[in-house]
């Protein structure tokens, strides 16, 4: 089972528990709600939430068979022994890279993830995590970041 880096978030993804990305397997899912991020490689956080026929999926949650580790934004691919490589240098030990997600401020990747309505988990400085809602950050349903 091969790891990849999602593209929308950073986070390293194994391709068992994300429906292999997503990327190859669109049909089953509505992506609707999303449809800028059909055909990216995403973690089961940020993956399709409904199934086409309207059912709930799995995913858009992280599925905690591991702990979610986020790496620098498109600094990663999957070499051809299913592991994760630095696109730069070629490094395989990718923990060193891991960012913490900042508890002060939303990140890129946080807030498409709140625009799209989606929650996401964050870890402060101490170490604890903090799960962030749409609801909290745009608590009237028209507000939207298009005028921000």
């Amino acid at each position: 089972m091969s790891l990849f880096q999602c593209e929308l978030c950073g986070c390293v993804e194994n391709t068992a528990l994300a429906c292999q990305g997503f990327k190859y397997l669109p049909k089953p899912f509505d992506w609707s709600k999303i449809p800028e991020l059909e055909g990216k490689m995403l973690c089961s956080a940020c993956g399709p939430d409904t199934y086409r026929s309207g059912g709930p999926t799995e995913f858009g949650k992280w599925h905690d068979q591991f702990s979610r580790t986020f790496l620098p934004l498109g600094k990663f691919k999957t070499n051809r022994v299913g592991n994760l490589e630095h696109v730069d240098n070629g490094d395989t030990d990718y923990w060193k890279y891991e960012i913490q997600m900042p508890d002060t401020e939303l990140d890129k990747a946080g807030d498409d993830l709140l625009h799209f309505g989606r929650s996401f988990t964050t870890v402060d400085s101490e170490g604890n995590v903090k799960r962030i809602d749409p609801k909290d950050v745009y608590p009237n349903p028209a507000d939207d970041r298009s005028d921000k």
